[in-house]
């Protein structure tokens, strides 16, 4: 904040305070108030303090942190108070996220009112679709991660908190099973479904995607990314920001297919060997964002947007390698090269503290779950960056996505094969005999 401005805001700071210094003392007392009501034993004093909590968007949250921050260092450190239960419900409630206190953040359930906020704020959203509810524990598997290694992640929490707009928004119900061993034990859990982050404008006009589960490190990239896009969306004028969003889908998805060849050459050399590549120029070191804005910039040279076919009505010309890339690319070949990037995968100590407390696993056991856990990590980011993501750039650089529900759909119908027209999510074919009556459907 500039000098003059920084003076301005204290004027008119140390104003209201003059013309009524009990304002600010009378809202923190009444938040306080709330907090302490929210979790009370009785269950409507509690819901109406939720409530209103809820309503005071991420300042009735970040009140509940600070009543109740010994407390929630106490859990942390494996010492919970008598009402923590009660505290983390009210916490999970407010943020509308399971195991909020271990992220802090605060997310919108209501589209309209995170663009609100979004354009109050100057702020880009993320959005993200999920099966399930992000509040509940049996959330999709994808999501369960989600809020286990990247929401708490120290550096991503601080960059969600202060760079964007959270929303959430279910896609449908995650199938959940239980297996009943007769003797009293059950384990249950929940069976296929997908995640995605979308990148939105303040206006919920769509940047970019990331789908599936990736690592702390690319998720944290890909967001520092997202601001910058956020960034030069808004600086350019109405008529070339689709040409902008094709060039930057386009060249990102030119790279997916360069970083991925790079990749299959340090692990399988004789299977790259056998992929030809053209004569084109390393996008490596480039910074896409910059790239993008500068060609988006030229086409307006003589005051005439030039439409590119290639970019605007064809599948790139990439798209064909990616394809290949995908064939050659093995399952052995696949963990070769989650290994270049198993740095990306490791997890930050709140993330281990909370899945420690998730497990109670002693030490040994704890160690070889998060290893086992990390290799997993960078296996599905990889392949989820070079399989996924490279197809919804295809997507995004041949054409303007003007409804994000209807893509939305594209993605789980598609990308995701879980299409709404089936509504057993390919967990059941009629062509299947079970012996049971009712083919075990009710």
């Amino acid at each position: 904040m500039s000098p003059i401005r920084l003076l301005n805001f204290l004027i008119v700071f140390l104003a209201v305070l003059i013309l009524n210094p009990q304002v600010s003392a009378i809202t923190g007392e009444k938040a306080q108030t709330l907090a302490r009501d929210a979790v009370s034993l009785n269950p409507e004093l509690s819901r109406q303090a939720v409530g209103e909590l809820r309503s005071m968007e991420a300042e009735g949250l970040k009140t509940l942190f600070e009543v109740y921050a010994a407390e929630i260092k106490n859990h942390f450190d494996g010492r919970d108070s008598a009402n923590w239960e009660q505290i983390s419900a009210a916490l999970d409630a407010v943020a509308m996220q399971k195991n909020a206190f271990a992220s802090g953040l605060y997310w919108y359930t209501d589209f309209e009112k995170a663009k609100q906020a979004a354009q109050r704020e100057h702020k880009p959203i993320l959005s993200l679709r999920l099966l399930g509810n992000l509040n509940e524990e049996l959330s999709c598997a994808n999501s369960r991660f989600f809020r286990a290694v990247l929401y708490p992640n120290a550096k991503i929490s601080k960059i969600l908190r202060a760079g964007f707009v959270l929303h959430w928004q279910s896609v449908r119900p995650a199938p959940r099973i239980t297996i009943d061993f007769g003797d009293g034990r059950k384990i249950e859990r929940t069976v296929t479904g997908n995640s995605i982050h979308y990148l939105l404008n303040s206006d919920g006009e769509l940047l970019d995607a990331l789908p599936g589960l990736y690592s702390p490190a690319a998720f944290s990239d890909w967001l520092s990314d997202g601001a910058q896009i956020f960034q030069k969306y808004n600086e350019l004028s109405d008529s070339l920001r689709p040409d902008f969003l094709r060039q930057y889908h386009r060249l990102s998805h030119e790279r997916i297919e360069q970083r991925w060849r790079e990749n299959l050459a340090q692990v399988d050399a004789q299977t790259a060997g056998k992929l030809t590549a053209d004569k084109t120029a390393d996008l490596s070191a480039q910074n896409l964002v910059s790239v993008s804005a500068a060609r988006a910039a030229n086409n307006a040279f003589g005051k005439k947007i030039v439409e590119f076919p290639s970019v605007r009505e064809t599948a790139l010309p990439s798209t064909e390698k990616l394809l290949a890339l995908e064939k050659e690319t093995d399952v052995g070949d696949w963990q070769k090269i989650a290994a270049l990037h198993s740095n990306d995968s490791q997890l930050d100590a709140n993330s281990l503290v909370l899945m420690r407390l998730q497990t109670g696993l002693d030490k040994a056991n704890f160690a070889r779950l998060i290893s086992n856990f990390e290799n997993y990590l960078a296996l599905d980011t990889i392949r989820n960056e070079y399989v996924y993501r490279s197809k919804l750039h295809e997507w995004l650089a041949v054409s303007t996505v003007n409804h994000l529900n209807q893509f939305n759909d594209r993605v789980y119908a598609s990308l995701f094969l879980t299409p709404k027209s089936d509504a057993w999510l390919g967990l059941y074919s009629p062509d299947v005999y079970a012996a049971l009556d009712g083919n075990g459907i009710k």
